[in-house]
């Protein structure tokens, strides 16, 4: 049976070396000794890819995994019938490596490979690839050629992510706006039409070899200015993380010397920063016109631990009186809002400005009131900070479930009767309705953190 004109050839690459075939075992054979890739003639019926599947299976055992198209080679010379090769490269397989009736294959070193008895042609190919593939400058595909016609090999080339990187100009003799279509759709840059003009050619593709290595040049410039941007992103939120927790453990240890002054279980601080976070995710789903987010929620409810951090100015005679305060020494409890959001604006450390806002707003507005009748500066409804609307709620909450020197504790069924009728402050009725939603969700963090 004639061969086809066909053939396909594969270097199999592995650790820097190429898997060859050095021709020595058949007595009557064109390639007698010399090495060449793994390949033979297409059988009847076959594609490129099956052809490259079944002769390296026969010739070596291997099953491909991972394998790129280099191109059509045309061999034509006196006395011989024109040949098409397709020629890969693979650098993926599976299976072990067997013997083969052609020859013997070895893993040559890609150092020593111009040294072995090589065609002509492989030597040009193997110095292409040692010089990289970017040695490729353009391409120029004909839309009628053997094997695969110009848009098979464009589909190729689109597998291969190549179209990107090189320009690709189409000739062709055909004037059908649907070829146009097809080709520009894969990412031709230009078509020439038969009889062409060398000299128009010639300039055509330098102008578009010129504007594609520019384009490189650029895409090599942004790619890696932003591998810097990025490194220098992750340092910063690494050090910006470091300098949250830092402040975390600072914050809760600040909180924990309130708590202790004011005779409290430690659990206070705990039990705020739960309840603000119950009741913020309520908020965000409820009320997005607040505009809360994950992040912003969770800043919020560790910022919630600062609330009380004004205490700490507070006479014991006055914060831990077990009767009602006398209007004076109420002045003074009043003023730890303010004395606080003193503390954190002038030696609490934050250099996150928003974890900053957040902290100073709570501390020094948790006592304002929605009807503006709050302290210290008398805010009214929205003026009031969302976040410090929402501490506010839990920090009543938790007053009232809790004993105190001054009072027994409520129960929880009382205490929200208490908030929701305004027995115990005015809050937004937006944020009413949002705390009798997670009514079961309090009840259960109160239990937990009791």
């Amino acid at each position: 049976m004639k061969k086809s004109a066909l053939t396909t050839l594969c270097y199999i690459e592995q650790d820097d070396s190429y898997l060859m075939l050095h021709r020595v075992k058949k007595q009557v054979d064109v390639n007698k000794d010399k090495w060449i890739g793994i390949g033979g003639h297409f059988e009847e019926g076959e594609s490129p890819e099956d052809c490259l599947f079944r002769e390296v299976k026969e010739e070596t055992g291997l099953t491909l995994t991972g394998f790129s198209f280099r191109g059509i080679v045309t061999f034509s010379a006196a006395g011989w019938p024109t040949e098409y090769m397709c020629l890969y490269t693979a650098d993926g397989f599976e299976g072990t490596l067997t013997d083969c009736n052609e020859g013997t294959l070895e893993w040559v070193r890609k150092k020593d490979l111009m040294s072995l008895n090589l065609w002509e042609g492989d030597k040009i190919f193997f110095r292409l690839l040692m010089e990289n593939i970017d040695a490729v400058a353009a391409v120029l595909l004909d839309v009628v050629m053997p094997v695969m016609n110009g848009f098979e090999v464009l589909e190729q080339l689109k597998n291969q992510d190549l179209i990107p990187q090189i320009p690709i100009i189409m000739i062709t003799g055909e004037t059908s706006v649907e070829y146009e279509r097809r080709g520009y759709e894969y990412g031709v840059v230009e078509y020439i039409h038969k009889p062409y003009h060398a000299p128009v050619v010639k300039q055509m593709v330098k102008n578009n070899i010129d504007l594609y290595s520019y384009k490189t040049q650029l895409e090599s410039l942004v790619k890696t200015q932003t591998a810097e941007l990025e490194e220098q992103n992750a340092l910063l939120k690494d050090q910006a993380q470091k300098l949250r927790n830092a402040n975390d453990a600072m914050i809760e240890a600040m909180s924990n010397v309130v708590e202790f002054r004011n005779m409290e279980s430690g659990l206070h601080v705990k039990r705020i920063r739960v309840f603000t976070r119950a009741l913020a995710e309520e908020i965000e789903r409820s009320f997005p016109e607040y505009g809360l987010t994950t992040e912003k929620i969770d800043i919020i409810s560790q910022a919630a631990a600062m609330h009380d951090i004004g205490k700490i100015t507070v006479p014991d005679g006055i914060l831990l009186k077990p009767g009602r305060l006398t209007k004076e020494e109420f002045e003074v409890m009043k003023e730890h809002t303010s004395k606080g959001a003193e503390m954190i604006a002038s030696f609490v450390h934050l250099d996150d400005e928003e974890y900053f806002r957040y902290c100073y707003d709570i501390c020094r507005h948790h006592h304002e009131r929605y009807d503006g009748r709050g302290y210290p500066d008398g805010l009214k409804g929205d003026e009031i900070n969302i976040a410090a609307q929402i501490v506010s709620i839990a920090d009543v909450f938790d007053a009232l479930v809790a004993e105190r020197v001054y009072k027994k504790a409520f129960d929880k069924e009382t205490a929200y009767s208490m908030i929701l009728n305004g027995e115990c402050g005015c809050f937004s009725p937006r944020l009413l309705e949002a705390f009798l939603a997670v009514k079961e969700e309090f009840f259960s963090l109160a239990d937990n953190y009791s």
